[in-house]
C-alpha cells in the first residue's frame, strides 16, 4: 500500500476526471498540456505550470527522443517503453473498492477556466453604477429639459440665459457620457459572441457626425439583438427583449435634423433615449449575474 503522504492526483480529459494515481503512474499519463488537480488546487492547471511535477516531466521529456514528440513539442500521452501500467492509486483494497472523494476535497467540475475560451461575460460583477442608470439619467434629461424651459421663459420674460445654459449643457453633456458608458458596458458583456463589436468602437464612432446617424442603428439596436441571441443560448429571460425604443430613438434623431420638426419631437427623444439607455443597462446586469452568464 503506497504511503498516505504521497499526493493523490486526477486527469482531466474530454471533460472527464479519472484518478487518483500516485507520481509513477501519473508520469506515464500526463503531458505538460495536460489538465492535472490534487487536494489543496483551487482549479484544474496544466501539468507545465504545476512546480510539484516539474520532476516528473523534465525525466519524461528526457527519456522520449525528439522524433517522438509532435510537431509543437508536445509529448504524448502513451508511456515509455517498460513504464508501469496506469493504475488508481489504492487504499485498503483493490482500485475497485477505492472510495470516491467527499464533494469539497475532490476535483472541480470540468469548466471552461481549465484553458478552454474565456466566457464572454467577466466574472467580477458589473460596476454599481448601472443599477442607477435610471436615475442618472433622470437627473440629466430633468436638467437638460429645465435649461430648454429656462432659455424659452427668458425669450419672453427677458430673464439671463446664463442658468438655462448651464443647465442645459450639464444635462447634455451628462446624458451623453452616461449613454455612452452604458452602451460600452452592454457590448464589453457580450464580447466574443457571435456579431458582437468592439466595445470601443461601438461607443466612440457614436461621436462622429453625420456617420453616427447611420452607427447608431448598429450600436444600439443590434447590442440588443445580441444580447437577446446570447439569452436565448443560455434558456435565460432578459428584463427587455424588444429593441423598438432603441429603434425609435435611432430614427427620432434622424428627423432632428429637419428644422420644422425638431422643435416638435426633441422632448419625445429626449423620453426615447432614456428609455433606450435604461433597457440595456439592466440586460447588461441581468447577463452579467452569476446564474446568466454565456458560455
Amino acid at each position: 500500500m503506497k504511503s498516505g503522504r504521497e499526493p493523490r492526483w486526477y486527469v482531466l480529459e474530454d471533460d472527464a476526471a479519472s484518478g487518483p494515481f500516485d507520481p509513477p503512474a501519473l508520469a506515464a499519463l500526463i503531458h505538460r498540456n495536460s489538465l492535472v488537480w490534487r487536494d489543496g488546487m483551487a482549479d484544474w492547471e496544466r501539468a507545465g505550470r504545476v512546480p510539484d511535477l516539474s520532476e516528473i516531466l523534465a525525466a519524461k521529456r528526457r527519456a522520449v527522443p525528439a522524433d517522438e514528440t509532435s510537431p509543437g513539442g508536445r509529448m504524448e500521452p502513451s508511456a515509455p517503453a517498460g513504464a508501469p501500467a496506469a493504475q488508481p492509486l489504492s487504499m485498503d483494497g483493490p482500485p475497485s473498492a477505492e472510495p470516491v472523494p467527499p464533494t469539497p476535497a475532490g476535483p472541480p467540475q470540468p469548466s471552461r477556466a481549465s484553458g478552454a475560451p474565456a466566457s464572454a461575460v467577466p466574472e467580477a460583477a458589473y460596476p454599481a453604477w448601472l443599477k442607477a442608470v435610471p436615475a442618472l439619467m433622470g437627473f440629466f434629461l430633468g436638467s437638460c429639459l429645465l435649461g430648454l424651459a429656462w432659455l424659452g421663459a427668458g425669450l419672453f420674460l427677458g430673464l439671463s440665459m446664463e442658468p438655462g445654459a448651464v443647465m442645459t449643457a450639464v444635462g447634455a453633456i451628462g446624458g451623453a457620457a452616461c449613454a455612452l458608458a452604458v452602451i460600452h458596458a452592454g457590448w464589453s458583456c457580450v464580447r466574443g459572441r457571435p456579431g458582437a463589436r468592439n466595445p470601443w468602437a461601438a461607443a466612440g464612432l457614436l461621436l462622429v457626425p453625420v456617420f453616427n446617424l447611420y452607427w447608431q442603428f448598429k450600436a444600439i439596436p443590434g447590442l440588443m439583438a445580441v444580447m437577446n441571441a446570447a439569452a436565448r443560448e443560455r434558456g435565460a429571460v432578459l428584463p427587455w427583449t424588444a429593441d423598438s425604443a432603441a429603434r425609435i430613438f435611432c430614427w427620432l434623431s434622424v428627423l432632428l435634423l429637419l428644422p420644422l420638426l425638431n422643435g416638435l419631437i426633441l422632448l419625445f427623444w429626449l423620453v426615447m433615449l432614456f428609455v433606450a439607455v435604461r433597457q440595456i443597462a439592466e440586460n447588461t446586469l441581468a447577463l452579467a449575474s452569476p446564474g446568466v452568464r454565456t458560455p
